[in-house]
């Protein structure tokens, strides 16, 4: 549903008549959900069956998406979202570390990230034609038919990955560095949440109109795919230390550009850049975090941080800008950026290290 929330918030403003806050309420559930089963995760993923975890989750999904056709006020509706998201957060927690557990982990977190950024677009571009015909019911039933086409995938699962060592057995040190990488993908979605959020704002205060505006970002998203297939192509040849330094300088030019003024040609580039780095990026940071976890439990915590960096990132700007300026949105941006190199910096030292 993250993939899809600007539509989906839309469509259900419109039916429902919600206020502001009430939209709020409603991403905030979507979200929450999500988060919360990723936070449970590290506690069952190395004990039950996968493939018995997916045979419940996504039928719940499939019902909980069909209840939510259903629901005719916001309270029903958050309640039935709260239920379906958190099956949601458990097959994605699945998925990860299913991931983690392969050998090329680079490569197959790239194709991953391009599938869902496939899927984004496809749908961020369809689906308003969809819901102008049938309204907020359309994003519901497209989800159900996302769902049973998926069904038939959960034998190919393995019912579960590696043998982990037990934690007795890891070093102290050993155990914070998953840690750091989680933390390090919070600050840098903390960058990006920053300038995502304001992003349309900072468009119109240059006085570019808001259906350009709109373009721009459905671009930027759909052009991203590069990223994630530029990271997929490039696998672990180039480690984890050159692709991220790539991203930070690349992300730190493109606020800076934007920072300095730009024409309407401009923001598209750049955003464009911003947005391919992006998805560059989240591959090879994933793939880094995972080979530092150990006890193979913790990576299923990067849905939590993925979304607690992205509320963290707007919350920090809230705090310093002033009216009429977008300087605090670049300032935040660039330094979660920059502190999020950092906190990997270690990860990259110790499997270096260890490689060689």
């Amino acid at each position: 549903m993250w993939l899809i929330m600007p539509v989906y918030i839309g469509a259900v403003a419109d039916a429902l008549q919600l206020t502001e806050s009430q939209v709020g309420l409603v991403a905030a559930a979507e979200l929450a959900a999500v988060a919360l089963a990723s936070v449970l995760a590290p506690f069952w993923i190395r004990r039950l069956n996968w493939r018995q975890v997916l045979l419940v989750s996504l039928p719940c999904m499939l019902l909980g998406n069909l209840a939510s056709t259903l629901a005719g006020a916001v309270l029903p509706l958050i309640i039935i979202r709260l239920f379906t998201d958190f099956f949601g957060g458990c097959a994605i927690s699945i998925g990860l570390a299913c991931l983690a557990d392969t050998s090329k982990t680079d490569r197959n977190f790239a194709f991953a990230i391009a599938a869902q950024t496939a899927y984004g677009s496809a749908a961020l571009f369809g689906l308003p034609f969809l819901v102008g015909k049938w309204g907020m019911d359309a994003i519901f039933i497209f989800l159900v038919v996302i769902i049973l086409v998926t069904l038939p995938l959960i034998r190919f699962f393995p019912p579960a990955g590696k043998s982990q060592p037990p934690a007795a057995g890891i070093a102290v040190r050993t155990r914070i560095m998953p840690f750091l990488g989680l933390f390090a993908m919070l600050f840098f979605f903390a960058n990006v949440g920053a300038l995502w959020t304001y992003i349309e704002r900072i468009g119109a205060g240059a006085g570019l109109d808001g259906v350009y505006i709109g373009k721009v970002l459905a671009i930027a998203n759909l052009v991203s795919l590069a990223g994630a297939l530029a990271a997929a192509a490039i696998g672990d040849r180039w480690g984890h230390l050159r692709p991220l330094l790539m991203v930070l300088v690349a992300q730190v030019l493109s606020l800076g550009l934007l920072a300095g003024g730009f024409s309407a040609a401009g923001y598209l580039v750049i955003l464009s850049v911003y947005a391919i780095f992006w998805n560059f990026a989240i591959p090879f940071q994933m793939s880094c975090t995972a080979k530092a976890d150990h006890s193979g439990r913790l990576i299923v915590l990067a849905t939590a941080f993925h979304g607690g960096g992205a509320a963290v990132g707007p919350g920090l700007v809230a705090v310093f800008i002033e009216t009429g300026t977008y300087t605090a949105v670049y300032s935040v941006a660039m330094v979660c950026g920059l502190v999020s190199f950092l906190l990997f910096l270690p990860l990259f030292l110790t499997q270096q290290r260890s490689s060689s």
